[in-house]
């Protein structure tokens, strides 16, 4: 007793391997499909295509969508006035930069009296509400120096004028009742501080590298007991005897960021 399993080598030679076996021979070139003599061959049912395959999902856009920064959110009230108070302070910190650096005639009469009306508020805030044992000197011009207890007064008066200005600011947006964000000028701010930074950066670094804030130790100087020179001192003595350092030091102002 012979079984037929189906196995290919049964099919006919005329036949392609890759036939199903459901699906009847075709018919020769030669007869015409549409002779009626001819019986009409039911098509079997017809292969599915290929389904390409499905090419493996990078992880990459999904950690670009993670990175990608969130819209920024709204403003706090706390947002809000901690903005106002820096704005109004880094102003007044920074004036009359850059007004001071352009030549139009008249603005010398304006400056003067802007650092008249400034030296009159340091000398009262000094003597009547912190009641200094001394009164303040105005060095202004004749030291380089920033670390005087009438710059120590001024930048307190800086603080409080800008607390001043940031509660009034304050309470004319609360009556408007609109939260209004600032993000324009805080745009503008950083454009501000960054040229009045790269202002100052480059007069120092200039300044050291040709050699005019740090001359050499003058003889008073170097006869002064160690124990009698103050720190900063010190740190003009070394600075004026040492040049290559002094102009390594200026250097690097013009390297910074």
């Amino acid at each position: 007793m012979s079984v037929d399993l189906g196995v290919p080598g049964a099919w006919p030679e005329s036949e392609p391997e890759n036939r199903p076996a459901s699906e009847p021979a075709s018919l020769p070139e030669s007869e015409p499909a549409s002779d009626a003599s001819q019986p009409q061959v039911t098509p079997g049912p017809t292969p599915a295509a290929p389904v390409p395959p499905v090419p493996p999902v990078s992880a990459a856009p999904a950690l670009a969508v993670a990175v990608a920064p969130a819209t920024s959110s709204a403003w706090s009230l706390a947002h809000r006035i901690a903005f106002r108070f820096a704005f109004c302070y880094l102003l007044l910190y920074n004036l009359p930069f850059p007004l001071d650096e352009l030549p139009i005639p008249g603005l010398g009469a304006v400056f003067t009296a802007y650092f008249k009306l400034w030296d009159a508020v340091v000398l009262w805030t000094g003597a009547h509400v912190l009641h200094l044992a001394h009164p303040i000197q105005i060095l202004r011009g004749k030291t380089g120096s920033g670390d005087t207890t009438y710059n120590y007064v001024q930048i307190l008066c800086f603080a409080a004028l800008a607390a001043l200005a940031t509660l009034a600011w304050t309470l004319v947006a609360l009556g408007r009742g609109k939260a209004r964000e600032h993000r324009r000028l805080h745009e503008g701010l950083r454009i501000y501080v960054r040229y009045s930074l790269g202002a100052i950066l480059l007069g120092y670094g200039l300044a050291k590298v040709i050699k005019t804030q740090f001359p050499f130790p003058s003889q008073d100087r170097l006869l002064e007991p160690i124990g009698e020179a103050s720190p900063m001192g010190l740190l003009w003595t070394f600075m004026g005897v040492s040049t290559p350092y002094t102009v390594f030091a200026g250097a690097t102002f013009f390297l910074s960021p």
